[in-house]
């Protein structure tokens, strides 16, 4: 090239440098580079000039750009973009601006690995894509205001978290309030890290678990109500409609899990693995041996479920281990086994549910727990193992006080009421129940309870019919989850309309299902992926915890407040109330099974999982005027699902209860608080006949109970003085079963102590 030819090159650089020194100019290729082309309106709307005032001098710098080539114009569409000189103009003004602003101050990030490095816009425009899969002319956009907004902070080093949340306030000032939600990060404030490792104080949505528990937790529930869930039904769950028990850890693992002792009792689960060394591998022998398999498999499985793991048929599954010895060595070995599995319970935060049979043998001959061996063989030794069962938790409640976990069920079969065989067995049970209500029964007698059932630790219920067994047990089952719905809400933010209280109704069911949905694809997908390998490992051809045949509840919680709220009475007060009651259940079930489709196994319950109960009553307390009229005289706000607080004739809660639970498949608790002092087994045993007769499926009986640490004896009632030493104050522990479990009375919440202290204490006579 000639020396000609380099004069009209720099006299045609010089001239768009020139024209370059005019913001307005920038502000149009900025414009055009972000959003690739514009019409002349649009440019002049983009740019916020007023197009009745602006127009000759907007169309005077478009011409100037024009003539020296950095922009065009469609002669069909009219609009204008860069050309090639234009982009590479406008990078070239990017990269100066960048050198300019690295002489004038270097700005150095704190990160997260940890380390210092130079700030990058381009490490910005490339996290914005991948972690919010934004486009990229957005993500340049948002990352140049992120370093304007940067170089006017004066502060000696950036962080990353200082970097997220300055691009989340532009997000939120442009309107791109989904790639927020992408962009929020997780964590838990500064105050509560602090107070959680080193502070007096811990606030009480804490608790007092692990610390790494409690931090891994926040986590995830923040995960689950910014990401995994729509944030309609975060919203519901949020404002108190919904409630979703454990958020901090339930997409991670089923709720409950129903083992299948019998694999691990004959070896079929193959051998050790270092990197699980409590798993049993062996093939028991012994009675000892097959106690400390089931003791390693529980312990194994703890970190892989939510809330409770479950043991069924307990006593037909020891019982050919123990022919041949005496009923009292057998009790001595089951004692020893409570003792170690209630320190299993406390250390993993988990729940067992032991249940064993009484009059099983009609019931269950037709189907095999044991290859190749039936039930029949066993029959005499499975009677012997439920008496000592029984004998060693009496011993461990008379000598070591009240052994707070695992949970024990009796399941009652046939005649096992009137069958003179079991007797003295069923005599020995009911001292249990009324001295220490430690015991759950599970009517099995009940025409809609199925072949074969279980209950978790909160009351929910899967019965094998339901989740398509094949073998008519349950065993490699479980439930993956439940959702609650504030139905006192309902009522009380709609008119007294049934038809427009339905869809509200509906409308929380749907966003309840959604939830359980999405729980099931995520931990279908974690087994997939082997994130749970001691559930989805294959034995004998399947995985071990087999999601399609599990169950989840949708529960319904404040019932009969909500019943009263609508129609000024009680359920057993008026037919009109009992009406509207069987409607919603009704309704409700029909709606869900509507929508949920055939591939899930979905059951309606009536359970407080998580003390929602009290969540719902407090945040709705303050809202509405009508639900403070109608929680007046509790001596806190909570909700009821029973008559329990209510003074209600036993006829009539006995009739109430066999109605509930015949349409809450999904699981409803009758938890009978019996006065002081207690009634005699025979009285025990006249009402629990009735019971039974009535079709009602789970029933506890429960006991105030106090512990005086001096004379280190177990009294009843709720006492402020011992009334054997006379002690007081620290020196007592008082017991309370609002549920199914009982629990420390004195460290718990006031609305929990409130619950528990004003339930109404029945007499049995």
């Amino acid at each position: 090239m000639g020396v000609d030819g380099y004069m009209r090159n720099d006299v045609k650089t010089s001239k768009i440098l020139k024209a370059l020194s005019n913001s307005m100019r920038i502000m149009i290729l900025r414009s055009l580079h972000r959003h690739g082309s514009l019409s002349f309106s649009e440019l002049m709307r983009t740019l916020g000039m007023d197009p009745r005032r602006d127009t000759g001098r907007f169309g005077y710098h478009l011409k100037q750009l024009t003539g020296l080539g950095i922009i065009t114009v469609d002669r069909v569409t009219g609009e204008y973009r860069l050309t090639e000189v234009g982009k590479y103009v406008v990078e070239l003004m990017d990269k100066l601006n960048e050198l300019v602003r690295k002489e004038k101050r270097q700005m150095l990030v704190r990160t997260s690995f940890p380390g210092m490095e130079e700030f990058s816009k381009d490490h910005i425009i490339e996290a914005l894509t991948r972690e919010a899969n934004m486009p990229h002319r957005l993500a340049e956009e948002i990352a140049l205001e992120l370093e304007k907004r940067l170089l006017k902070l004066n502060i000696k080093y950036l962080t990353a978290s200082l970097i997220r949340e300055l691009i989340n306030a532009i997000l939120v000032e442009k309107g791109y309030e989904e790639y927020r939600h992408a962009l929020t990060r997780l964590g838990m404030p500064v105050y509560d890290a602090r107070q959680l490792v080193e502070g007096e104080y811990i606030p009480l949505y804490m608790g007092f678990n692990n610390t790494l528990y409690i931090a891994g937790r926040a986590v995830l529930r923040e995960y689950a109500l910014l990401r995994a869930l729509p944030q309609y039904v975060a919203d519901a769950y949020l404002s108190g409609l919904i409630h979703i028990p454990g958020l901090g850890k339930w997409l991670l693992y089923p709720d409950t899990i129903c083992h299948d002792p019998r694999l691990f009792l004959m070896g079929y689960y193959g051998t050790v693995s270092s990197s699980l060394p409590f798993l049993p591998w062996k093939k028991a022998s012994t009675l000892k041996e097959a106690l400390g398999i089931i003791l390693r498999m529980l312990l194994a499985y703890a970190p892989v479920t939510g809330r409770h793991q479950v043991v069924d048929h307990f006593n037909f599954l020891i019982a050919p281990y123990i022919r041949g010895i005496p009923v009292e060595d057998v009790a001595r070995e089951l004692r020893l086994f409570i003792e170690v599995l209630s320190q299993i319970c406390m250390s993993t935060n988990t729940d067992v549910v032991l249940s064993l049979d009484l009059g099983a043998s009609k019931h269950l001959l037709s189907s095999e727990l044991w290859r190749g061996t039936e039930f029949r063989d066993y029959l005499v030794e499975s009677l012997i193992a439920f008496k000592a069962f029984i004998i060693a938790l009496k011993d461990e409640c008379d000598n070591n006080g009240l052994p707070l976990k695992p949970l024990i069920y009796v399941k009652l079969y046939d005649d096992a009421l009137q069958n003179e065989e079991f007797k003295d067995v069923l005599n020995l049970v009911l001292n249990v129940s009324k001295n220490y209500g430690l015991l759950t029964y599970v009517n099995m007698k009940a025409d809609w309870q199925g072949q074969d059932v279980i209950y978790d630790g909160d009351g929910l219920r899967l019965d094998a019919k339901e989740c398509r067994s094949m073998e008519n047990l349950t065993f490699r089952t479980g439930l993956l989850g439940s959702v609650s719905v504030n139905l006192p809400r309902v009522i009380a933010s709609s008119t007294r309309d049934e038809d427009e209280i339905m869809r509200r109704l509906e409308s929380a069911i749907e966003s309840s299902l959604v939830a359980l949905s999405k729980k099931r694809e995520i931990i279908s997908r974690r087994l997939r992926f082997n994130h749970l390998p001691l559930l989805s490992r294959e034995i004998l051809g399947t995985p071990y915890f087999q999601v399609e045949r599990s169950a989840m509840v949708l529960n319904l919680v404040g019932l009969i407040d909500a019943v009263s709220l609508f129609s000024d009475a009680l359920p057993h007060e008026m037919s009109d109330a009992r009406a509207f009651m069987i409607r919603i259940l009704r309704r409700s079930t029909n709606f869900m099974y509507d929508i949920g489709g055939p591939e899930l196994v979905l059951s309606m319950g009536i359970v407080a999982v998580d003390d929602e109960n009290r969540r719902f009553a407090e945040m709705d307390y303050r809202k509405y005027p009508e639900i403070r009229k109608a929680l007046r005289g509790r001596r806190a706000p909570y909700y009821l699902n029973d008559y329990a607080h209510l003074p209600v004739p036993l006829r009539d809660l006995v009739k109430f209860l066999g109605l509930i639970q015949n349409y809450a498949r999904g699981g409803h608790i009758a938890n009978i608080s019996l006065a002081e002092p207690p009634p005699s087994e025979e009285a025990l045993f006249r009402f629990l006949c009735e019971l039974t007769k009535n079709r009602i499926g789970l029933v506890t009986f429960s006991r105030d109970l106090t512990f005086c640490k001096v004379c280190s004896k177990l009294i009843g009632g709720y006492h402020s003085r011992c009334p054997i030493c006379s002690f007081s104050g620290s020196q007592l522990v008082h017991y309370g079963k609002l549920r199914l479990y009982y629990e420390l009375i004195d460290f718990s919440p006031y609305g929990k102590k409130a619950e528990f202290l004003d339930r109404y204490r029945y007499i049995i006579l």
